[in-house]
């Protein structure tokens, strides 16, 4: 009885945060569901996509390899991650080449062609897209960063 009140304000803490991240204005009848088969697969594809962030993955060739049906395969992987495949590789490889900048003293372009950008405006132009900062400013300010 002494601590039901303090238990009780942090549950409702708890089920606030939580209505917080579920999705607004998503009809509970407008929610898909998918077979778990294609769920397992989706997980599998989201391990392959993450090895194979530096490689050239299309739709085709990952639902060729994990044998999916390609409109299956989008649908299930958007509805699991909240995002495409297209989308994932992007994260990664900036994810990937933002700590190459910050821990190694590789050129701009050798890092674009190592997370898998053969155009190096490309790269740059992605890169600032998610950082809102070039690839050059970005390790400016990890390398003044690291030295204070």
């Amino acid at each position: 009885d002494d601590i039901m009140i303090g238990y009780l304000k942090v549950k409702f803490q708890e089920l606030f945060l939580y209505l917080t991240t579920v999705k607004k204005n998503v009809a509970y009848s407008d929610r898909q569901y998918f077979v778990k088969s294609n769920v397992e697969i989706a997980k599998k594809i989201n391990e392959y996509v993450l090895q194979n962030f530096d490689r050239t993955l299309t739709y085709e060739n990952l639902s060729e390899k994990f044998c999916i049906k390609m409109t299956t395969m989008k649908n299930c992987y958007k509805n699991i991650y909240g995002e495409t495949v297209k989308d994932t590789i992007i994260r990664r490889r900036l994810e990937v080449s933002a700590s190459l900048l910050k821990e190694t003293s590789l050129s701009i372009t050798e890092i674009a062609l190592q997370v898998g950008y053969a155009d190096h405006s490309k790269f740059s132009n992605a890169f600032k897209k998610m950082y809102n900062l070039t690839p050059t400013e970005y390790k400016k300010m990890s390398e003044i960063a690291h030295s204070v």
